[in-house]
């Protein structure tokens, strides 16, 4: 069983969560409304990430290399997201749904290249104010689905 620890010397303020080492991944405060991940970090036996106890998160911006064996990646009701960021050649091992959905003020969303190559399926739907997606090369090759849905036309 994965336990959640609040490691305040992880806060570098009240609402920002700086993931600087694997342990920091298990920190829950639900203040948080950034959460930074370093490169390179979570790569060992993170399957599954459960963001929904951040119901403040702005922004989300994951380093290069991380989180491999993710298998599966879901932001929904995420009502002041405005920023997501995944560096390159992160969720590299692992296969799943990556689905951002029903994020009101979402303007970005961003994935560095060779990110989530074994992925099934892309889905973004119902974030109105999403102006901003870009993919990089070699992400998403396995994906049999993709779902762009009740997005604002300056996306494209």
């Amino acid at each position: 069983m994965l336990a959640f620890i609040i490691d305040p010397a992880a806060l570098s303020s009240q609402h920002t969560l700086i993931i600087k080492k694997d342990s920091d991944f298990f920190i829950v405060n639900n203040n948080i409304e950034v959460i930074a991940m370093n490169s390179m970090l979570c790569n060992a036996s993170i399957e599954h990430w459960n963001l929904s106890v951040y119901p403040l998160l702005k922004s989300l911006v994951i380093g290069d290399n991380c989180l491999q064996s993710l298998s599966g990646f879901v932001l929904n009701n995420m009502k002041e997201l405005t920023k997501v960021s995944f560096g390159s050649g992160c969720c590299t091992k692992g296969s799943g749904n990556f689905v951002v959905m029903n994020c009101p003020v979402l303007k970005k969303l961003t994935v560095g290249g060779l990110s989530f190559p074994l992925f099934d399926e892309f889905c973004v739907k119902k974030c109105r104010e999403l102006s901003s997606i870009d993919i990089g090369t070699g992400c998403f090759e396995q994906c049999s689905s993709t779902t762009l849905e009740g997005l604002c036309c300056r996306c494209w």
